[in-house]
């Protein structure tokens, strides 16, 4: 099917295609390695992502609880504190 051209040239042909077809190989892996590396990075990154949400509501929790407790004792020493003028007749009419 290469009427005209002498062996030579056809086996140069069949080399050329084969050095092709060997370079688009390679390429198709290392794209398929840069892929996965990809994907890795990219699931690493959520993770973190992740990670950092989930500390980022505990403490916000923990600002809640830390925030209701100072709340519950300033009530605490305002009762204690008006307890003690109505004692002491402070305020009284």
């Amino acid at each position: 099917h290469f009427k005209g051209f002498d062996k030579d040239e056809i086996h140069n042909f069949y080399r050329d295609n084969d050095a092709v077809m060997e370079e688009k190989r390679m390429r198709a892996a290392e794209e398929a390695d840069q892929e996965a590396e990809w994907a890795m990075h990219e699931a690493e990154m959520l993770r973190r992502m992740d990670e950092a949400e989930k500390l980022r509501q505990q403490r916000i929790a923990e600002d809640n609880r830390n925030y209701g407790n100072t709340l519950h004792q300033q009530r605490e020493e305002f009762r204690i504190r008006n307890a003690k003028t109505e004692v002491a007749g402070i305020g009284t009419n």
